[in-house]
């Protein structure tokens, strides 16, 4: 498939990438060269397609440069941004990767705002990445040739372009439809327009077997208000002690030679360690243990010592790892001995400790890869030690919910037999308060589908209904929330919630909204078939419904 980058094989080692630069330049402009002169190859980067395919062309025969007859194929482009075939091409949009941890969208934007107008910028702490968009082309392309892998913030970057994002039209920005006020199919759906509409104002989540309308929808202010931190920490750096001469100037532990990890290593995986022994092992350990944590070998001996030494050895593990537990457990070696020592926590004491050590870290760790099964480990402390894990959900749902492995932790968390109901229920408040926005996104519709399907929450087709009936509009014309809008017409349990719905769609006073579902072909038609063939309503309500699709077809 023919792309704007060129492999070029079988290059004269004794070429300059100016070399290189002046013989592809003559084709067309060249944005970028990367020459490896030990695998005697390189990659020429053109700005427009068409000139490289006129390069290749050119060369296929076997053209020679310097003192070698070379070959010539197209490569695979950068899609560092995208796997879409427009990140191939120069957009406008630029893709930033490995920014800084703390990195912020005010930021990005002056760093780039140099090189051209720039219309948007956004950051993905958690992705450690970031997106700016230019207003012309020309600006964005000088931006990513003077930046992609130069340091921003102490960070070496790498820039790619990145699909533009839609212009918000008037038709998208139209999202909010007005809950009908003519006659529903049926007086439970008046029922459920008026419980859901009025509500109340009382504290707490009512019942814990029921999603009520009005306290359903209450956010936990004093939960929200909590100061989650917004990035995890670094690891920490060595251990700093002061030197034995008496000089006040920072110094490192001696570091214990590899080759005496795997001893101790060693004498602690036998079947019977003798105390005398473990004592003298801790003894050594202890002041490197947080060190140990991150190390490949080092972590399996806090793993053993978690779990062969006394609850005062546990104690006293956790008390030095705590302040560091939060970015310990995100690194591919220190999250064993994080996740071993949750487990091995038997005391309040010891679990006091990592509460506090995690909770502010609990949204960033649930987006992690490694993270979250720290946060999960936590749940066998048992409520209500482990209410802060639910605490930080409900707090942050949209943040977790819409990230990869936010979501599927939170599922996890829902479905551990350690939850209690009202920790369920806590979850369920904010996915009803967010329902437009998870309905639409690929991993928050995985919770969208835990609350409909499997959290068995009297009242959750009604409370969703009157969430969901406003962006009808937008939701049966999405891959996604088309399926969430016929999960509650398609169901029985509520049939308020259902014509609710219905009424939105069918008997809405804008009648835009019916029109504009029949013309999206690749959903809305669907949404409208799925109404019509389903076995929830009478066959004398599909034939009113029908008479109200004909004016509009």
């Amino acid at each position: 498939v023919p792309t704007r980058s060129l492999w070029v094989g079988n290059v004269d080692p004794g070429l300059s990438s100016q070399d290189l630069v002046a013989q592809f330049g003559k084709y067309g402009r060249v944005e970028s060269l990367r020459l490896l002169p030990d695998k005697e190859c390189a990659f020429v980067n053109f700005l427009r397609v068409e000139d490289a395919v006129r390069a290749r062309e050119a060369m296929h025969a076997g053209a020679r440069i310097g003192g070698n007859t070379v070959r010539v194929g197209f490569g695979k482009g950068e899609a560092h941004a995208t796997g879409d075939a427009q990140a191939m091409q120069p957009t406008r949009a630029l893709w930033i990767g490995n920014i800084a941890a703390a990195a912020a969208a005010e930021q990005l934007g002056s760093v780039f705002a140099r090189f051209g107008e720039i219309e948007s910028a956004r950051v993905l702490n958690h992705k450690n990445c970031g997106f700016v968009n230019f207003v012309r082309l020309e600006d964005a392309v000088r931006a990513k040739q003077a930046m992609n892998g130069k340091s921003i913030d102490g960070a070496v970057v790498r820039i790619g372009y990145a699909k533009v994002p839609p212009a918000k039209t008037e038709a998208a920005l139209k999202l909010r439809n007005p809950v009908p006020a003519a006659a529903p199919l049926t007086a439970s759906g008046a029922r459920a327009e008026a419980a859901a509409s009025c509500g109340t104002t009382q504290r707490g989540l009512g019942s814990d077997g029921a999603l009520e309308p009005g306290v359903s929808l209450a956010v936990n202010e004093d939960l929200v208000a909590f100061p989650y931190a917004p990035h995890l920490p670094q690891v920490p750096p060595p251990a700093v002690v002061i030197r034995a001469d008496g000089d006040s100037s920072p110094g490192r532990l001696p570091q214990i030679p590899q080759a005496r990890l795997r001893e101790l290593r060693r004498q602690l995986d036998a079947a019977a360690v003798p105390r005398d022994t473990l004592e003298c092992i801790t003894a050594e350990l202890l002041p490197h243990a947080v060190d140990l944590c991150t190390d490949y070998v080092g972590n399996v001996l806090v793993q053993r010592m978690a779990e062969r030494g006394s609850p005062s050895l546990r104690l006293e593990l956790v008390r030095r790892i705590a302040p560091h537990m939060a970015a310990i457990g995100v690194h591919k070696n220190g999250t064993w001995a994080v996740q071993k020592l949750i487990d091995c926590a038997d005391a309040p004491a010891q679990r006091r400790l990592i509460v506090r050590a995690l909770r502010p870290y609990v949204p960033q760790l649930l987006l992690d890869q490694l993270g979250n099964y720290v946060v999960q480990g936590c749940l066998g402390f048992g409520a209500p030690t482990d209410s802060f894990v639910f605490d930080a959900i409900h707090a942050r749902c949209l943040d977790v919910a819409q990230g990869r492995f936010g979501a599927r932790a939170v599922r996890t968390c829902l479905e551990s037999p350690h939850a209690s109901r009202m920790q369920q229920k806590l979850v369920a408040v904010s996915l009803v308060t967010n329902a437009a926005a998870l309905a639409t996104n690929a991993n928050g519709h995985l919770l969208m589908n835990w609350l409909l399907d499997s959290s068995r929450f009297a009242g959750r087709f009604r409370v969703l209904a009157h969430q969901l009936a406003p962006h009808l509009r937008y939701l049966a014309t999405h891959k996604l929330g088309a399926s969430t809008v016929t999960k509650l017409v398609d169901q029985s349990h509520e049939p308020d919630a259902r014509d609710l719905i219905l009424n939105t769609l069918f008997y809405n006073p804008d009648p835009t909204v019916l029109a504009d579902v029949l013309a999206d072909q690749s959903q809305g038609v669907h949404v409208v078939l799925r109404v019509l063939q389903g076995s929830a309503i009478g066959d004398a309500e599909k034939t009113r419904l029908a008479d109200r699709l004909r004016p509009v077809l």
